[in-house]
């Protein structure tokens, strides 16, 4: 930093010292382009990122008249956000009365004065979609997006195009274009963590699509450590919370290192585990249909293995993208053993799907006899085709029947009904941890859309049609042919005439191996 910049701050704030060497190798890092900080809520990555921007400022060279002239983009994904948390990080650290005016009617912006360094920090909220067009077509030195996550894969790159386009090259150009991007820990299957190598590009996506989440050169991430480490016993079942002894920039937390504890009064296992341990955690946008799904109890520890004498249910939802969910229905008990889903780009009608479930049936649950269920819509004939999903299907030897009822409201209080039962203290819904699909939706991808509305809170009638409802609505197949929600159907919770299982359609002969009882 010149020698006038840094008497002109005298007397602002505080000198900046990171605590933590994960914030250190991020500040010093001077050969990325992209830099990439995650970590927990109160761990410094904002401040880092601010003080980050303003080395972009004091690096640049001087013009002619030895002025050091940078232009700043700041955003974040709505305006509340962006005015009472990342602009008020910002005059903390800058205040104006020592670095320059601020402007405080949107969009807001600094103009910092500090001896031989002129920056203008420009701070613009993404809510609406003419501020980021806007954005778009101007040109800045360094961009910090603050709160990353919040922001899709193709507005970063756009942002991405705009740094490095001030000063003009016949005033000098950029010294030290970066973009900074902070965020708690994302969903997943977010963007980052797929790009970051955490998480494997997904195969249903197209080529441009899984070009754009390969990993730039030049693009660095940091991941710091957790406030929190999460204690389990040997079953692997949360036990408690402690204070993780390299959590970073607990010397700037009221409490030190016992801040995280505090914070996490009160709090679910599942947002501490993401907003204080840092972990990754699947999306939670909208509301859950079927929020008394508990993880820790409705996913077992171990596989489940198909149990000898118990026919295999399949419940299919057909589409596009159709989905099978495979389970038994055992002493009262509802075990989820398998899921096939659909991941071709293109879509995959009912003839490739078909043959693809009688090989599943075949490979996982050979000498075991089935039955299909599928929404009942499979029976309608489409436009294309001559012949119905059901036709389809039992042509291809599956004798497949519609599930009693679409109602969607019947076939979740059934789901909701085995969800709060327990038989002999055990679950009566229970999923093995080889169903990840089907155990996401049921966590929180099947669910209602919030609206945008005034005042409080409201949500769509209907759950989002996406790839975690097609998987869901074959589970609900599955419970509503096996015979959950009964009651609901008919009045009565006696069982009808049992469908006779000797009469089912068995893919091969003779066993190929005795499956093992659950």
């Amino acid at each position: 930093m010149s020698t006038s910049a840094q008497q002109a701050i005298k007397g602002g704030a505080s000198v900046y010292k990171p605590d933590g060497e994960t914030l250190r190798q991020f500040l010093l890092n001077r050969t990325a382009l992209l830099l990439c900080i995650q970590g927990p809520e109160g761990s410094g990555k904002s401040t880092a990122s601010a003080m980050k921007l303003w080395m972009s400022a004091i690096r640049q060279a001087p013009q002619k008249d030895g002025i050091r002239r940078t232009r700043m983009l700041v955003v974040r994904n709505t305006f509340n956000d962006l005015k009472l948390t990342t602009v008020q990080t910002w005059k903390r650290l800058f205040p104006p009365e020592t670095y320059g005016q601020f402007l405080e009617t949107a969009p807001f912006c600094h103009k910092i004065r500090a001896g031989d360094v002129e920056c203008d920090v420009w701070f613009v909220a993404l809510d609406d979609e003419g501020a980021l067009h806007k954005v778009l077509s101007l040109e800045f030195t360094s961009i910090w997006v603050n709160e990353a996550r919040e922001l899709p894969r193709r507005v970063i790159g756009g942002l991405w195009r705009r740094r490095g386009r001030f000063p003009a090259v016949m005033d000098g150009g950029p010294s030290y274009p970066i973009m900074i991007l902070d965020t708690n820990a994302p969903a997943d299957d977010h963007w980052i963590p797929i790009m970051r190598g955490d998480v494997p590009i997904p195969s249903k996506l197209s080529d441009d699509e899984k070009r754009e989440l390969v990993k730039p050169e030049g693009w660095e991430f940091w991941n710091q450590p957790g406030g929190l480490v999460e204690i389990t016993d040997d079953a692997g079942n949360h036990v408690r919370f402690e204070p993780n002894p390299v959590a970073e920039n607990t010397a700037w937390l009221p409490g030190g290192k016992n801040f995280y504890l505090e914070a996490a009064r009160g709090q679910t296992i599942h947002d501490v585990r993401i907003a204080l341990c840092n972990k990754l955690g699947r999306s939670r946008t909208g509301k859950p249909v079927f929020p008394m799904f508990r993880p820790d109890l409705h996913i077992a520890k171990q596989p489940l293995q198909p149990v000898e004498g118990h026919p295999i249910l399949v419940g299919v939802d057909f589409g596009l993208t159709p989905a099978a969910v495979f389970g038994q229905h055992v002493m009262g008990r509802w075990l989820i053993l398998h899921e096939l889903v659909a991941e071709d780009d293109a879509g995959m009608g009912a003839v490739t799907f078909a043959p693809l479930l009688k090989a599943e049936l075949a490979s996982r649950f050979p000498g075991f006899k089935f039955s299909l269920f599928g929404d009942p819509a499979g029976d309608q004939r489409a436009q294309s085709d001559e012949r119905s999903p059901f036709m389809i299907f039992r042509a291809c030897g599956l004798p497949i029947q519609p599930a009693p009822t679409n109602d969607t409201t019947v076939r979740k209080e059934a789901v909701e009904a085995e969800l709060n039962r327990l038989v002999n203290g055990y679950p009566a819904f229970l999923i093995s941890p080889t169903c990840p699909r089907y155990a996401a939706s049921m966590e929180w991808g099947y669910r209602y859309r919030k609206m945008k509305l005034a005042g409080a809170d409201r949500y769509t009638d209907q759950p989002v049609k996406d790839e975690h409802s097609h998987v869901n609505d074959a589970g609900q197949y599955l419970l509503i042919g096996g015979g959950a929600g009964r009651a609901l159907l008919t009045g009565s919770a006696e069982p009808k005439k049992p469908t006779n299982t000797r009469t089912a359609y068995r893919p091969f002969a003779k066993p190929t191996g005795k499956p093992r009882r659950w």
